[in-house]
């Protein structure tokens, strides 16, 4: 299997990154049975990603009533994510986690007043506009993951706090739900083709 990195970012987490380069030449044509085998096809990668970085062969994923994944008979917690040839996936043996990874596409300025809130798009450097808000973005659906119960409003419940763009970097997020406040760091990477968004080692 191609992956493309594995990385251990703490005792107890590792990540992994797999460029698809066989799709069989799945693109999005608007024919519904075409994207379905398009999905089909990015969630299989996640999976086999997960095989890859566990060393684990024979392993069983599987969903809970929220949709979040987890390894049967193990204890350890996993998130993955997929967007173009990408398939992003981590592993943490103690605590929850997210990950997400996105494409570079300029269509999210004109989504930004759906998940940004107006704290956040002050801070926001208009020069490097589709970076932060690629991050903002991957720093949220991230969230959403770690959480793990569904039912969260990127724009109400989630904010990511100010900071300086990099190649790579740390950011803070705050989660808040009725009585639930949870502030946890993220650690991000810009590449080229991609933004990498994934729950921080220290939780």
């Amino acid at each position: 299997m191609p992956v493309e990195f594995t990385k251990i970012t703490g005792p107890s987490q590792l990540i992994g990154l797999w460029r698809i380069e066989d799709q069989n030449n799945l693109t999005s044509r608007g024919n519904v049975a075409f994207q379905r085998s398009y999905e089909v096809s990015h969630t299989e990668a996640c999976r086999e990603l997960i095989k890859a970085i566990t060393g684990i062969e024979n392993l069983v994923i599987d969903k809970d009533k929220y949709g979040k994944p987890f390894i049967q008979n193990n204890k350890s917690f996993i998130s993955f994510s997929h967007s173009g040839n990408y398939a992003a996936a981590i592993l943490n043996k103690e605590a929850s986690v997210g990950i997400d990874i996105q494409l570079k596409k300029d269509k999210i300025v004109r989504l930004a007043n759906k998940f940004c809130s107006e704290q956040e798009l002050q801070y926001i450097n208009q020069v490097d506009q589709i970076d932060y808000l690629h991050i903002i973005w991957g720093a949220k659906e991230a969230m959403f993951k770690q959480y793990g119960k569904g039912e969260v409003l990127f724009k109400e419940h989630i904010f990511v706090h100010p900071f300086n763009l990099k190649e790579s970097g740390s950011i803070t997020v705050t989660f808040k739900k009725h009585a639930l406040v949870q502030t946890v760091n993220f650690d991000y990477q810009c590449n080229e083709d991609y933004y990498l968004v994934y729950t921080a080692s220290n939780l």
